[in-house]
């Protein structure tokens, strides 16, 4: 589809792709699967990692191709950020764990360690990148709720359902 535009160079008129016809599926058939899947496969760790953030990616990624059968190169970045935040955490966790929560301020008095800061900052990020990931309960339940909608409206049913309630 195209648009007319009125005002262009070549006379008054110029043209201008619209925006792409709308799919639609057509009852009782398969549903089209519109998840985007990566040209490229296998996420590859950067070499920076250090021994300890290695891993956490290797524990990652294999969870991730338990989810989705493939940690995808596409994630790279995503993985990488997640894994840097889990140990910055993990060093912040351990300075409160040997400073405590509690340390002396420049006057003497007791202010809050700042490594609860940077705790609890990382903390939110590690939970909105594994959300992202698909590697928290909630945005498991998310997939799975997604996926039997979808069976739902192609008329699959599960293993369970058709031995609790027959062929349909």
């Amino acid at each position: 589809m195209l648009i007319i535009v009125p005002g262009a160079h070549d006379g008054g008129m110029a043209r201008r792709p619209g925006p792409p016809p709308r799919l639609h599926s057509v009852p009782g058939h398969a549903q089209l699967d519109t998840t985007p899947t990566p040209k490229t496969r296998r996420a590859e760790p950067p070499g920076w990692l250090s021994v300890p953030q290695r891993a956490v990616w290797d524990r990652v990624t294999a969870e991730l191709a338990g989810i989705h059968g493939e940690a995808f190169r596409a994630d790279t970045d995503v993985i990488t950020a997640y894994v840097t935040a889990v140990d910055a955490m993990a060093t912040a966790s351990r300075e409160l764990t040997r400073h405590g929560v509690l340390v002396a301020g420049r006057d003497g008095g007791m202010v809050r360690n700042p490594a609860a800061i940077v705790h609890s900052q990382y903390a939110a990020l590690v939970d909105r990148l594994a959300s992202s990931l698909g590697l928290t309960p909630d945005a498991r339940s998310r997939m799975r709720r997604s996926t039997d909608t979808e069976a739902a409206r192609s008329g699959e049913m599960s293993l369970a359902e058709f031995f609790v309630n027959g062929p349909s």
